[in-house]
Formats: C-alpha cells, structure tokens, sequence
C-alpha cells in the first residue's frame, strides 16, 4: 500500500476554502513568481496539495497502515 504522506502535486486547493483548483494553472501562476488566489470571496493562497517544510502532516496519516 503507497500513502502519500506529504501530498501530491497532481492536486491543487486553497488553503482558506479548501476548494479544488487546477493544479495546472497553480504551477503555471507559481512558476511565473505571482501568487495563485482563489476567487471564493475569501481570496485565498492557492497551493498544491503537499506539505512543506514546516507544516504538519495531515492527521490521517497516522491513521494509514
């Protein structure tokens, strides 16, 4: 069994929402140094779904085995 504990970059979401978001165009707007926002009414930061240096991972992982 693979679990992919620190996410995938074949997904996208904002962090405020957490609705799905092409992770095409969140790469494309990444790679071109500009910040991916969500247009939900809270403007969130648009990521890929991973975790980074720092953050915790998510509480599932615990939970996989």
């Amino acid at each position: 069994k693979l679990v992919e504990a620190h996410g995938t970059f074949s997904t996208a979401s904002c962090v405020r929402c957490r609705r799905m978001q092409d992770p095409n165009r969140v790469k494309r707007l990444i790679m071109e140094d500009k910040i991916p926002r969500c247009d939900c009414l809270k403007r969130g930061v648009c990521k890929p779904d991973i975790v980074f240096f720092g953050e915790d991972l998510p509480p599932e992982i615990g939970r996989a085995g």
